[in-house]
C-alpha cells in the first residue's frame, strides 16, 4: 500500500493560518449526499476518506479521546478566539453556500432510518414555529395595523385593491408562511399557461380509467367538461377546499356583525345620495323586482314548518354624469313628462314606423351571412381562399359604455310587489330608506324600473286612488319602464313558446323534435329562472336548420356529417 502523507495536518502544522483565503472559501461548495466526493488514487480508498481516517485516529488517540460530532459541535459553539476565527465566514455571504450544503447533507444522513427522521421533523417543526413567531404584520386597528373590526369595516375592505393591498402586506410580513403555504399547493412549482377555451366536442377529454372526479357533470342532460384536469386540476381543487376550510373556520357571528355595519353605512351613504339628488336633473333610477326565499323544513312539526319569504329587493342606479351633460334639462322636468304624454294621445301611428331602415336592413342581411358562413365553416366545409370568404362574425354595433355602474342596494323589504296593496308597502318602505318625505319623493320625476307585473300592479294602485290632486296619492311622477333583462326574457321566451309546439303529440313537427334529436328534454327548454340556457337551445335548433338546409343545398349524404370537411371556392 503507497503511503500518502496528509496534505491537511502537514499544512497545519507549517502554516501559522488556520483556515481557508477568503477567495478559497467563497468558491467551495461540499459535494451533495450522492455524489462521489474524490477519485481513488491507485487503492480502493480515495485521498479524501485517507485524510478523514487520519484525523479521525489522530482525535481518538488523544488522552481525552474526541469523536467527530463532539469535534463539530465543540467547533462550532467554541468561544475560544482563535477557533472562532477559524470558522468566521460560516454564516457569512462568502461561506453560506458551504455551510448549508453541510447542513443538507447532515440531515440527508439522519433522514436514513425511521427514528432519523422523526427527529428531523421535528427539529424541522420547531425551527419553523420559531421563525412564524417572529414573524407577524405590523399591530393595531386597520390602516395602521393589520387588524379589521367588523364593526368599522367599510365597503372599501371588500375592492379588489384593498384585496391586493391586504396580500401584499402579509407577503411582505410574513413572506416564510407564504412561501410555505405555496410550496404546499404547488410543490413541483409548476407554471399552468394561460390556454384558449376548448370546445365541448374536444377528443380526449375524457379517457378510458379517468377518475371518477374528472367524469363531466350531467346537469339539466348537458354536460360541463372540465378543462382544467391534471396537475393544474388538482392544483385548483386545493386552493378551492382550502379556502372552504378558511369560510368554515370563519365566525358566524363576525361575519354577522359586519354585515350590520356595512348595512348601517349603507343606509347613510342611500340617504345621503338622494338628499342630492334635487340638484340633478334626473334622479337616480330604482330598479325593484319580486324575490321568493323558501326555508325548508325536512321533518315538519307543530310551528316548525316550511316557509316561504315573498319580498322584494332593489337598487338605486345613479345616472352616468357623461350622459347627463348631453341632455337638455328642460325636458327631464314633471311639466315636460306631462306634455310628452298629451302629444301621445294625438300621435298617429304607421307601420312604417315600427320597419327596419335601409341601414338597419342592410345589417340584418350582413348578420344573416355570417351565420350561414359560421355553420358552413363548422359543419360541412371548408373556404379554399379564407380572404375572399364571408366572415363568420356579425358585424359591429353600437357599442354601449362597458363603465361599471354606480349601484347602491336597497335594504330587503318584507312586501310583495305582487298587488296592488303589496306595491303601496315597497314605495313606503322604498321612501322610508331614501330618507326623503313623502313631499320631497314626489316633487320630482322619478324613473324606476321593473318587470311587467310589478307595473301593471303600479298602475292599478294608481288607478284606485285617480282623481286625486295630493302628489302622495296620484303618484303622477313615477315613470315605469320595463327592464331590458324582463323585456329581452319576455321577448325570447314569447318566440320560442310559439315554435315549441306540443310535445305531446307526436306528429306535431315544432321545434320541441328538433331539441329532441339533439339530446335535450323538451320540456326544460324555456327556463323562466335561466335565460341564458334558453337563448342556446334557440340557438342550437337555429343552427341545427341551417345545416340541414344547407346541406339539401349542397346535395350531400343527409345521414353522414362527418369530421372531414368539403374544399368550396370562397365564391
Amino acid at each position: 500500500m503507497t503511503v500518502i502523507h496528509n496534505p491537511i495536518y502537514s499544512s497545519h502544522r507549517s502554516s501559522h493560518s488556520h483556515s481557508l483565503s477568503p477567495s478559497t472559501e467563497k468558491n467551495r461548495v461540499l459535494p451533495a449526499p450522492n455524489q462521489p466526493i474524490a477519485k481513488k488514487m491507485g487503492g480502493d480508498i480515495s485521498v479524501l476518506d485517507q485524510n478523514i481516517l487520519y484525523i479521525c485516529n489522530k482525535m481518538h488517540s488523544l488522552k481525552t479521546k474526541l469523536s467527530p460530532k463532539e469535534f463539530i459541535h465543540a467547533f462550532v459553539i467554541s468561544a475560544e478566539p482563535k477557533v472562532s476565527y477559524l470558522q468566521r465566514h460560516g454564516a457569512q455571504p462568502k461561506g453560506i453556500n458551504s455551510t448549508m450544503a453541510l447542513v443538507d447533507v447532515i440531515g440527508h444522513e439522519i433522514k436514513k432510518t425511521p427514528y432519523g427522521r422523526e427527529a428531523w421533523a421535528t427539529f424541522i417543526q420547531q425551527e419553523a414555529i420559531k421563525i412564524l413567531q417572529s414573524e407577524e404584520p405590523p399591530r393595531g386597528n386597520y390602516p395602521v395595523g393589520g387588524f379589521h373590526s367588523s364593526a368599522s369595516v367599510n365597503q372599501d375592505f371588500f375592492t379588489l385593491e384593498e384585496k391586493e393591498a391586504h396580500s401584499t402586506q402579509l407577503v411582505k410580513h410574513m413572506p416564510f408562511l407564504y412561501k410555505t403555504l405555496m410550496g404546499i399547493l404547488n410543490p413541483n412549482n409548476m407554471v399552468f399557461p394561460v390556454e384558449p377555451e376548448e370546445s365541448p366536442s374536444s377528443e380526449n377529454n375524457n379517457p378510458e380509467g379517468a377518475a371518477r372526479e374528472d367524469i363531466p357533470e350531467d346537469i339539466a342532460s348537458i354536460a360541463y367538461e372540465d378543462s382544467h384536469q391534471g396537475p393544474e386540476g388538482h392544483h385548483r381543487r386545493l386552493e378551492t377546499e382550502y379556502m372552504n376550510y378558511i369560510g368554515l373556520s370563519s365566525s358566524r357571528r363576525t361575519a354577522v356583525s359586519a354585515l350590520k355595519t356595512l348595512a348601517k353605512e349603507q343606509s347613510k351613504k342611500l340617504k345621503s345620495i338622494m338628499a342630492k339628488s334635487s340638484n340633478l336633473l334626473i334622479r337616480p333610477t330604482i330598479c325593484i323586482d319580486n324575490i321568493d326565499m323558501e326555508e325548508r323544513v325536512h321533518q315538519s312539526s307543530i310551528g316548525h314548518w316550511t316557509h316561504t319569504f315573498r319580498g322584494t329587493w332593489g337598487y338605486v342606479h345613479l345616472p352616468d354624469q357623461k350622459l347627463l351633460a348631453t341632455l337638455d334639462p328642460s325636458e327631464l322636468t314633471i311639466s315636460a313628462y306631462y306634455q310628452s304624454l298629451e302629444q301621445v294621445k294625438s300621435m298617429e301611428l304607421n307601420p312604417t314606423m315600427f320597419l327596419p331602415t335601409l341601414p338597419e336592413q342592410e345589417h340584418d342581411k350582413k348578420v344573416w351571412k355570417s351565420q350561414i358562413a359560421k355553420v358552413l365553416k363548422e359543419q360541412i366545409a371548408e373556404s379554399t381562399n379564407e380572404d375572399l370568404s364571408i366572415p363568420t362574425s356579425p358585424p359591429e354595433i353600437e357599442v354601449i359604455s362597458h363603465a361599471a355602474p354606480d349601484l347602491h342596494m336597497l335594504k330587503l323589504m318584507d312586501a310583495s310587489d305582487n298587488s296592488a296593496e303589496g306595491i303601496g308597502q315597497v314605495f313606503e318602505s322604498i321612501i322610508q330608506q331614501t330618507g326623503l318625505t313623502g313631499d320631497q319623493f314626489f316633487a320630482q320625476l322619478q324613473p324606476m324600473d321593473g318587470d311587467l307585473a310589478t307595473i301593471q300592479n303600479f298602475n292599478c294602485l294608481q288607478n284606485q286612488q285617480a282623481p286625486s290632486s295630493v302628489p302622495e296619492y296620484c303618484m303622477n311622477n313615477i315613470v315605469f319602464q320595463l327592464g331590458a333583462s324582463h323585456t329581452l326574457w319576455n321577448i325570447s321566451s314569447a318566440i320560442f313558446s310559439h315554435h315549441i309546439g306540443d310535445p305531446s303529440n307526436m306528429l306535431d313537427c315544432g321545434a320541441w323534435q328538433h331539441l329532441e334529436a339533439l339530446g335535450f328534454a323538451a320540456h326544460k327548454a324555456i327556463q323562466k329562472k335561466d335565460f341564458t340556457l334558453m337563448v342556446n337551445q334557440m340557438e342550437r335548433i337555429f343552427e341545427a336548420l341551417l345545416c340541414y338546409c344547407l346541406m339539401v343545398k349542397l346535395d350531400l349524404n343527409l345521414g353522414k356529417l362527418g369530421e372531414e370537411r368539403l374544399k368550396l371556392p370562397a365564391d
